[in-house]
């Protein structure tokens, strides 16, 4: 009966998992990446739960490779069912490489936990891991390691949590929440730099989809969040010099929360239907540009309490309930220009709101402001609020955002800032033995 349960699940789960890639516009690749997992079920071997505490358990338990980079340990093909306390697969205290790939893990505590590992040598990817008590995927005190191409879901706490893992990299992976686990996240980064989340579809999370502390240079890039019952992502603290970029989420309270840092680039987002859009607290010398926010059913911008010396232009801001971008009381010397604003706060006095303090709505060097589809006479842009601030160059057409034309100074920050995390990337890369499909 259990296994009967657990393979209707498993059908079930990849075709919700393939109408989310459907939905985001993912590639073929993914399909025929789920399609191999579902055929490879019935081959894999039923196999009790590995300890793993020192080099010497990779020769004792008759693994294949030796250890080397080139020839890893590899912990595959296994089929580990366990219903009673145990961690799936443990490892702790190695040096020798390591690939944990094509598993299935059902287990009552963490599916995997990697801790105090030597960098760089542990590599997850392609496992199927469900129904875990705890934790789906379990990293401490371990740098570099790769996760890469797993289907995890319906896990108590976090698909992936990693903790004090700087270096690794979080790549192609399908999560989906638990139904009943209030506040549970499906990715969690803490104390992680230089930290690579990319590609990654989180489904259904009843807590954050994706969440980072104290990380800094993070790479948070081509994300899908469905349905996050708090965040899409949320930065919560200290993540400076971030990039955060081509990510999509809807159906979430907030689609981007970013708290508490500095020097971070918002770049190319999408969300649209959640209750607010973007909303950043605490965050200031960051850009938010060319981002795409559409029918959320609050704010599609918030600039909250401490959001200081931010600049905001080359959005698209469209068809948000309430306004298209709303300036907090305590929000001060924030730039927003060249922006669109289309039918945002329908029937309300203006599409921007401001309560800060010294924000400007427009480039005085230039004499250029933003768009606003309810622009009815010639002259400055009124926007609500008690700051009395103005648009005093509102423009009469469209911004082209497909082909923006931007000043040298920003686009200097923009070309550093994109060499920086493309270095990342590439020596980040170099350092794994990751298979992307």
């Amino acid at each position: 009966m259990r296994r009967g349960f657990r393979v209707i699940t498993i059908i079930f789960l990849i075709f919700i998992i393939s109408n989310a890639c459907y939905s985001s516009s993912q590639d073929d690749s993914q399909d025929q990446f789920i399609d191999e997992k579902i055929n490879n079920l019935k081959d894999l071997i039923p196999h009790p739960i590995i300890s793993i505490t020192s080099d010497d358990d990779f020769i004792s338990l008759g693994l294949p490779g030796n250890g080397s980079i080139t020839e890893p340990y590899r912990i595959e093909n296994l089929n580990i069912t366990f219903s009673e306390a145990g961690i799936g697969i443990y490892i702790t205290n190695t040096t020798k490489h390591c690939v944990i790939q094509n598993n299935y893990l059902d287990t009552f505590e963490d599916s995997i936990y990697v801790n105090n590992v030597a960098p760089f040598t542990v590599v997850i990817q392609d496992n199927i891991i469900l129904f875990s008590s705890s934790y789906g995927v379990k990293l401490k005190n371990s740098e570099g390691v790769a996760v890469s191409q797993n289907i995890i879901a319906y896990n108590y706490l976090a698909c992936i949590y990693l903790y004090n893992c700087s270096y690794s990299v979080i790549i192609h992976n399908y999560s989906i929440g638990h139904i009943l686990i209030l506040g549970s996240v499906l990715i969690s980064v803490g104390s992680s730099d230089f930290v690579e989340i990319y590609n990654n579809t989180c489904v259904s999370s009843q807590g954050d989809g994706i969440l980072l502390y104290f990380s800094k240079n993070a790479f948070v890039v081509n994300n899908t969040c469905i349905d996050s019952h708090q965040n899409g992502i949320w930065l919560k603290q200290v993540c400076d010099n971030s990039l955060i970029a081509n990510n999509t989420v809807s159906g979430s309270f907030r689609g981007l929360d970013v708290w508490e840092s500095s020097h971070l680039e918002i770049v190319n987002n999408t969300c649209v239907e959640n209750k607010w859009g973007i909303n950043i607290f605490r965050i200031d010398n960051s850009i938010v540009k060319l981002n795409k926010l559409e029918r959320n059913s609050k704010n599609g911008l918030s600039l909250g309490t401490g959001a200081y010396h931010n600049e905001v232009f080359y959005n698209k801001i469209k068809k948000n309930i309430l306004h298209g971008v709303h300036a907090s009381e305590k929000s001060d010397n924030n730039l927003i220009y060249l922006n669109n604003f289309i039918n945002n706060n329908v029937g309300g006095k203006s599409q921007g709101f401001d309560d800060g303090t010294r924000n400007i709505w427009y480039l005085e060097g230039l004499k250029e402001g933003n768009y606003w589809s309810d622009l009815e006479k010639r002259g400055p842009y009124d926007i609500d609020g008690i700051s009395d601030s103005q648009d005093r160059y509102p423009l009469k057409e469209l911004i082209d955002l497909k082909n923006p034309t931007e000043s040298k100074g920003f686009m200097f920050i923009v070309v550093i800032l994109s060499l920086a995390f493309s270095s990342i990337a590439i020596v980040s890369r170099k350092k794994f033995l990751v298979k992307e499909k």
